[in-house]
């Protein structure tokens, strides 16, 4: 009998009238969309595309901080969360590991603990290929895991301190074990149960709250390595999702903006620059897009952005070979799966071709095995169209993307506050912006890093690309190309 394995990324906080209608569900629990829990999946769901190489590819790296990037739904937070599973030392209720292996060895197998029975008993493929890599690292870290993702509106600089407080709140709520730890002194004890009480920052002025964060990172960081005589892996899932929820807010003053980007930036620097000193063994952080400024030096951190050229590539996205599997396990007719492939592929890679694990999964989900357009309806492109229609440059590189051409634009590496400012206004109120070159460059980089263009080649200078598969292009004429055309054919009218 075939037996797939998928991961499956957390849904999104949906966005716009038009994904109100939810589509029909088939009930025979092929396929869930609701979770990106490993553990929950690994256990529970009947298909699940093996992605646990990646923590081979992480392992190996030896960068000690590493960002990578990909779009929403390619899989990021259930790839940090099997990290999690992986990693982590299993401990009691009172923080005392639940293995009698040494977990201070680099050869003995921490084999004994329900975290292991996970990934043997799958026979997954971190367990078949790198059993070196097992002995070494499997069950001997504490992991501290750091969630951004927000899916609530950032209505103002208050709500994402205290959204940034929370994170870190929960962060502590992992490891509540440290209250009692007879490791810790009386002092500690009492610091980890201020962090423990949901809501003790209240009494801290809101200027004074940040600064809680990275010390309270850095406490617990320290608490960790008093337990368990060991650094820690870091993981930060969703780093700019709170930049990114901030930025649609129309209320929000740009200042607020630049002060909430600035902060996080701030925060990643402060949080690792001490070296060895911060008990830090790896760090692995995700998100949508690489953010810098000139003001924090953020060299530490080694960027790995999606499909760009990188041993992470594989790890984000369904290769053909998992969505054949996952056809043949969903017994879809050949002409369905040639229907749907040709649909929704792809991202292009050194020859492979990446597909979209949120529109798969949907496709698969749907009652009647509909193909439709599940992925791009997450996030709607805004205002875009006020943009095509203000800016005949930026208009004619979306008509030559539409009709499958190739296009080229400059390369840029990173975004900055100022940058996202300016696209935000773009986004938002778009009729009162000047689209000159470096908006337009601006543009084009918001549509590679949220997954609308694929690159097909690249250097220091020059992107070329072009569209990812017949979803966004499809998308894209009915909603922004078809709209400009007929209202540039009334203005002429008139």
């Amino acid at each position: 009998m075939l037996r797939i394995f998928l991961f499956i990324p957390l849904i999104a906080a949906i966005q716009g009238a038009e994904l109100s209608k939810k589509p029909a569900r088939n009930n025979t629990g092929i396929c869930s969309t609701d979770s990106s829990d490993f553990r929950r999946l690994s256990q529970n769901e009947k298909l699940f595309v093996d992605k646990t190489l990646f923590i081979k590819a992480v392992t190996l790296n030896s960068n000690q901080y590493l960002l990578i990037t990909a779009p929403r739904l390619f899989g990021k937070t259930t790839n940090v969360n099997m990290l999690k599973w992986f990693y982590e030392i299993e401990v009691s209720e009172n923080g005392i590991p639940l293995t009698k292996k040494d977990i201070f060895s680099n050869t003995t197998m921490v084999d004994d603990t329900p975290n292991y029975q996970l990934f043997q008993q799958r026979k997954l493929k971190i367990m078949e290929n790198a059993s070196d890599i097992v002995a070494s690292h499997f069950g001997k870290y504490p992991v501290v895991l750091l969630d951004f993702q927000y899916h609530e509106t950032i209505e103002s600089y208050n709500a994402f301190i205290n959204a940034t407080l929370r994170a870190v709140h929960t962060a502590f709520k992992q490891h509540n074990y440290l209250e009692n730890s007879p490791k810790l002194d009386e002092l500690e004890k009492s610091y980890v149960k201020t962090w423990l009480h949901e809501e003790f920052y209240e009494h801290y002025s809101i200027d004074h709250r940040f600064i809680h964060v990275t010390k309270g990172c850095k406490k617990l960081l320290h608490y960790l390595h008093k337990h368990f005589g060991k650094d820690s892996v870091f993981l930060v899932d969703g780093y700019d999702a709170m930049v990114w929820k901030a930025m649609l807010n129309p209320t929000l003053d740009n200042t607020t903006i630049e002060k909430i980007v600035s902060i996080i930036l701030r925060f990643l620097k402060d949080l690792f620059k001490d070296g060895d000193e911060n008990h830090v063994e790896r760090a692995i952080i995700v998100g949508i897009s690489f953010i810098t400024n000139q003001y924090t030096d953020l060299d530490f951190l080694q960027t790995y952005r999606f499909m760009q050229n990188n041993e992470f590539v594989d790890f984000f996205g369904f290769s053909s070979d998992d969505v054949d599997g996952l056809m043949n396990a969903s017994r879809i007719t050949s002409e369905l799966r040639d229907s749907a492939k040709s649909y929704y592929e792809g991202y292009h890679y050194q020859g492979e071709k990446i597909f979209s694990p949120w529109s798969i999964t949907r496709f698969l989900d749907h009652i009647e095995h509909k193909v439709d357009q599940y992925w791009v309806r997450t996030e709607p492109l805004f205002n875009f169209t006020t943009i095509f229609k203000k800016n005949k440059e930026l208009f004619t590189l979306m008509e030559k993307l539409a009709s499958n051409e190739i296009v080229k634009f400059p390369c840029e590496r990173s975004l900055t506050p100022s940058a996202l400012v300016i696209l935000r206004i773009v986004l938002i109120i778009p009729q009162t912006t000047k689209i000159n070159p470096y908006v337009q460059r601006i543009a084009m980089i918001f549509f590679l890093a949220h997954g609308y263009i694929s690159i097909v080649e690249q250097d220091n200078n020059e992107i070329e690309g072009i569209l990812p598969n017949e979803e966004i292009r499809s998308y894209l004429i009915e909603h922004i190309v078809r709209e400009v055309q007929c209202g540039n054919e009334t203005n002429n009218s008139t």
